[in-house]
């Protein structure tokens, strides 16, 4: 069974995995598929709500890196490639008390795509509603997403530890040092 991820009743987990990628390591915590051009993957998730009362969400793809063993998320107005080839649907809905709602996370690959590694994570995040100095309060949970793309060799050392400690190798860092440039 997938680990499930909670922050104030709020849980989120994947509650089906490909069969393709049923043997990857850590695909029961994580979405981990192998993509080639022009492919699609997609993985069944589930968000919880622990608490008494219904509690509406929204779900979307958010841009994440991962260099010298930390996985660091992007703000919510980043992009990369990934959460551009990211679907959610539905993307939003109401999680009733003590009950579950179900989402289906597709990626697609477009037909030209370099090979590499991209990261990002699913977001299921629920609101209130601004209090009367309008601060509003915003509890989010995440799946992180470790998607290997084309040939690239390296993948099952970066997401085969339990520790989601990854050691780039001198490709990435160069990959990741001309991004930080662009």
């Amino acid at each position: 069974m997938a680990e499930m991820i909670e922050a104030s009743g709020l849980g989120i987990r994947i509650a089906q995995i490909p069969s393709a990628d049923a043997n990857e390591p850590n695909s029961s915590i994580y979405i981990v598929s192998h993509l080639d051009a022009s492919a699609t993957s997609s993985h069944r998730i589930e968000i919880t709500n622990t608490t008494d009362a219904p509690i509406q969400v929204s779900m979307t793809a958010g841009a994440a890196t991962n260099f010298n063993g930390e996985f660091k998320t992007m703000g919510p107005d980043v992009i990369n490639d990934l959460t551009s080839w990211t679907e959610i649907s539905p993307s939003s809905g109401k999680v009733p008390a003590h009950g579950s709602l179900s989402a289906v996370v597709t990626i697609t690959t477009p037909a030209e795509v370099t090979s590499g590694q991209q990261f990002g994570v699913i977001w299921a995040a629920a609101s209130s509603p601004p209090d009367s100095q309008g601060v509003i309060n915003i509890n989010r949970v995440g799946i992180r997403m470790y998607i290997p793309v084309g040939n690239y060799s390296n993948a099952t050392a970066i997401i085969s530890t339990t520790s989601s400690k990854w050691i780039p190798t001198p490709a990435d860092q160069v990959q990741w040092f001309a991004i930080i440039l662009i």
